[in-house]
Order: C-alpha cells, then structure tokens, then sequence
C-alpha cells in the first residue's frame, strides 16, 4: 500500500487521541517527497528561463524536433456571422502572421547546430477565415469587388486569378470548337450549292 493513502492510526485506549506511532509519520514524508522529486525530475519544465514557449520544449531546438508539423496551416473557419468585408481584411492579418511563423521555423530547422538555447520556432499558426462558393464567385466575376475589397489576401488572389483563366480559356476552347463547326457546316452549305448548280 502506498505510503501516501495509509489510513490513520488508530485509537487503541478510547481516549480519541490517536495510537502514537513516531517513526510512521516521517517515513511517509520522506517517501513522498521523494517521489515528487522523482516526478518533477522527469517532466521537463513548461515555463521559465531556457523554455522555448513556441516549441513547447527547453531549449536548445534539437535536429530531430518535427519542424514540418509547426508550418501546416489549420483549417478555414467557417464564420458567416462575419461580413464578407471584415474576413478578407481579417484573412489580410492572418496571412501575415502565418507567414512570418513559417518563415521564423524555417530559419531556426535550418540553423546549423548547436543552435542558440534561446532560438524559439516561430508562434502557432491560425486557421484563415472560409468563403461560401458563391461569395468566390462573386469576386471571380466582379473585378469592382475585389477592388473594393482590395488588398485580398494572396490565398484568394491565387483563387481568384485561376478560376479567372480557367474560365477564359475554357470559353476559349468553346470559340475554337464553334469556329471550326461553323467552317464545317458553311462547307457543307458551298458543297450542296454546287451539287444543284453542276447537276450531273
């Protein structure tokens, strides 16, 4: 039985006062205290002076910290309740923030070791704000609205720009291929002409 969880002495004599036992009480207190010792030995501390708050781990970084795990950004959040206005400005900050991470992560995995005690990763990343399919399509077909809203941030420009081109070179390809119909059925039109003109 554990030292910690013994029951009380008991009371021998009905006086109420406990059965005295001198040397239970500081074998408890020695045991304990050196198994809180031990534990506090082998959990590393999660604050104060050489903890890295960003890597979560007393400094300095190691070559076998899982740096790739710290430059995936989370999840869009879908908050509608928002205005289509205040999450592109807000999608503005998080970027800027997420990439300034990125950098700061990519730079300490690249420093060569032993790294600085002090050298932190970048801070957590933040998950972007989500737009409704419809609310993309918008932008992609109103270039008043993206400016309106501009500066957009780059993950809905890149959006934007390629939906843009995809849509102009499939409407494109559909000229083309109307194109070559229309030639086709004017041939067809020349070639009957002929026949009535040149009967056999």
């Amino acid at each position: 039985m554990s030292p910690s969880i013994l029951p009380a002495p008991r009371d021998t004599e009905g006086t109420g006062s406990p059965e005295s036992t001198p040397s239970s009480t500081p074998t408890q207190t020695t045991i304990s205290s050196s198994r809180s010792t031990a534990a506090s030995a082998s959990v590393p501390p999660r604050s104060g002076p050489g903890f890295l708050p960003n890597a979560a781990i007393p400094g300095p970084v190691p070559d076998d910290f899982n740096f790739d795990d710290k430059i995936v950004v989370p999840g869009c959040v879908a908050c509608f309740q928002l205005p289509l206005a205040v999450r592109i400005r807000e999608n503005v900050r998080l970027e800027e923030h997420n990439n300034a991470s990125i950098l700061k992560t990519v730079t300490v995995k690249h420093t060569p070791t032993p790294r600085p005690a002090d050298l932190d990763i970048g801070p957590p990343l933040k998950p972007l704000f989500f737009y409704s399919d419809d609310e993309l399509q918008e932008l992609v077909e109103s270039e008043a609205l993206c400016a309106l809203f501009s500066p957009l941030p780059a993950s809905l420009l890149r959006i934007v720009v390629a939906t843009r081109a995809k849509t102009r070179k499939k409407v494109e390809s559909e000229r083309r291929v109307q194109k070559e119909k229309d030639k086709q059925a004017d041939a067809s039109i020349l070639s009957k002409i002929l026949e009535i003109a040149n009967p056999s």
